[in-house]
């Protein structure tokens, strides 16, 4: 079974939400590819969408998003290339990738 799968399955039996992160687009090079997804609960994460500074930012984005009480769908883009804005550090794979955050629960 696939890590995401599992954090869902255990934020279901828990009666708790999450988001569901999938990379929806890549366009140059990028460390995961379409279809990589997370599932972001509260305090955990399994799977990933591709680490680094881009992962971490859909991991605040979504925790924030959870704790606003979110109930639609929101995509976001990264650049990932050393002349990208980025909170935790730099990603240097040159490509940009689109990622929509699903809540769930």
């Amino acid at each position: 079974m696939m890590d995401w799968i599992s954090g869902i399955t255990r934020a279901r039996a828990a009666g708790t939400a999450g988001i569901l992160a999938t990379i929806i687009d890549v366009r140059g090079h990028s460390p995961r590819e379409v279809g990589a997804k997370m599932f972001i609960g509260a305090e955990t994460a399994s799977g990933s969408v591709g680490g680094g500074n881009m992962e971490a930012t859909i991991t605040e984005q979504a925790r924030t998003m959870l704790t606003n009480g979110a109930d639609t769908v929101v995509e976001t883009e990264f650049g990932l290339n050393e002349h990208a804005q980025v909170a935790y550090g730099t990603q240097c794979c040159g490509g940009t990738v689109r990622v929509l955050l699903e809540p769930i629960g």
